[in-house]
C-alpha cells in the first residue's frame, strides 16, 4: 500500500495482530508460540498477556458453569431450560 492516505503497516504489526486474534479465538498458546517461532511458550504468554487476561475471565465463567451443572446433577435438579420446563 502506498500513497498519502495509506497507513504504513509493518510486518511486525501483522504478526502481532495475527497472534492477538489467534489467542483471542482460543487457539492454544503453544500452537501460537510455534507459529511465531518463539523458543518458549513463556515468551508468547509474556508478550500477549493482555489477551490471556480475557481468556482467564472466560475460563472462570466456563468453570463456574461446569460446577453448577455438576452440583445440579448431584442434587437431581434439571440442568437445562428444557428439563426445567418439563414436557
Amino acid at each position: 500500500m502506498t500513497g498519502p492516505d495509506s497507513a504504513r503497516v509493518r510486518f511486525h504489526d501483522l504478526r502481532n495482530s495475527a497472534a492477538t486474534l489467534l489467542l483471542g479465538l482460543g487457539i492454544h498458546p503453544k500452537i501460537v508460540s510455534e507459529m511465531l517461532g518463539h523458543s518458549q511458550i513463556g515468551i508468547t504468554l509474556d508478550l500477549y498477556s493482555h489477551v490471556t487476561a480475557t481468556m482467564q475471565q472466560e475460563a472462570v465463567q466456563a468453570f463456574g458453569g461446569c460446577l453448577a451443572v455438576k452440583l445440579a446433577v448431584r442434587k437431581g435438579l434439571p440442568t437445562t431450560k428444557t428439563q426445567a420446563q418439563g414436557p
